[in-house]
């Protein structure tokens, strides 16, 4: 049995609308954590980042994968991490500071 949990990215101050997205995960293997803490990765190697999430717990917490981290490693990268039994927050929104932006574009154009 899977669930599809929605997914909204927005920013700015006037709450402008960004990406909408949905995934799938498997809801008979784990329960969503009840935790408010959200922990960014924000890395540029990928096993530098599951090195991280492998020393926390996913019962403590949710993970963030933004724009550049998605771009440089894709849908595999979440996939790994459910797998793993996080539950992922994807932010992907169009519209954010700049530096993020760029990154974003620069991980796109290798």
């Amino acid at each position: 049995m899977h669930a599809v949990y929605p997914i909204c990215a927005t920013s700015g101050a006037h709450h402008q609308e960004g990406l909408v997205m949905t995934f799938t995960a498997s809801s008979s293997s784990r329960a969503i954590t009840e935790s408010p803490v959200v922990v960014a990765l924000d890395y540029h190697e990928r096993d530098k980042a599951l090195a991280f999430v492998d020393k926390i717990d996913p019962r403590d917490c949710r993970l963030k994968v933004g724009k550049e981290m998605f771009t440089l490693f894709g849908p595999q990268l979440v996939r790994d991490l459910q797998q793993r039994g996080f539950d992922v927050f994807l932010d992907l929104k169009f519209h954010d500071i700049p530096n993020t932006t760029a990154r974003a574009v620069a991980a796109a154009c290798p």
